[in-house]
């Protein structure tokens, strides 16, 4: 992936947009690895590559560093945040806990429009791995998946899984690195709407832990055995 350079602005009102998109910008070079665990995050370079001042990168790695993508050091710099095969355990044992509920819940909750609406995304998800357009259909899993775990309607809940997001996404594309993982958890989601579609929250939930292990799993198993 190449560092694209943003519009210049000279107004001080474009300084939290461009802070907003070296935020956004950084993430998913973090998610992508473009950004490697560990690596310094140097302003200026930064800066540089993406064509504005210093500033609105210094807020963005202060916004990163607030969601655990980044560590500050002080003295030395910020880092992207590296992640050991514990902290994929652990990040999976809460989001078990917390999204199996949610959609035991949602599978009452869900209409018959909603659950159409998933079934389309679910359709389109896999045309678009047919068409080996994998990056868009991974992305389109992620979407659905979150669909799933917000069906409880329930605003607490959803803000706290909300929390865990950017943590959580960084992890699904270690698993979408794994070969043939895609098309698992795409038949996996195909599962979780069975049981959806027929109103049984047990089976759902069921569905749903089976789908979160598997994932948990391929994000362990990028890691080198001499890690864990």
């Amino acid at each position: 992936m190449t560092i694209g350079e943003f519009p210049a602005g000279s107004g001080s009102h474009e300084e939290p947009n461009l802070r907003e998109q070296a935020y956004d910008r950084m993430r998913e070079q973090i998610f992508t690895r473009e950004l490697p665990p560990g690596g310094l995050l140097s302003e200026v370079r930064l800066a540089k590559a993406y064509g504005i001042s210093r500033t609105p990168v210094r807020e963005a790695i202060k916004q990163l560093a607030q969601v655990g993508l980044v560590r500050l050091v002080p003295g030395r710099g910020a880092f992207v945040t590296e992640l050991a095969p514990h902290d994929v355990v652990e990040i999976y044992e809460l989001r078990e806990q917390l999204e199996c509920y949610a959609i035991r819940i949602g599978a009452r909750r869900l209409t018959d429009e909603q659950i159409a609406e998933l079934e389309t995304l679910a359709d389109e998800a896999d045309r678009l791995r047919d068409a080996n357009d994998l990056k868009a259909a991974f992305e389109l899993a992620v979407a659905t998946h979150r669909r799933f775990t917000r069906a409880a309607r329930n605003v607490r809940l959803a803000r706290i899984l909300e929390q865990l997001e950017d943590e959580s996404r960084r992890v699904s594309h270690m698993t979408f690195m794994r070969p043939g993982r895609l098309a698992a958890a795409l038949a996996e989601h195909r599962d979780i709407l069975a049981a959806l579609r027929a109103r049984d929250g047990d089976a759902a939930e069921t569905a749903l832990r089976v789908h979160l292990r598997a994932d948990r799993d391929a994000a362990v198993d990028q890691f080198a055995p001499d890690t864990y």
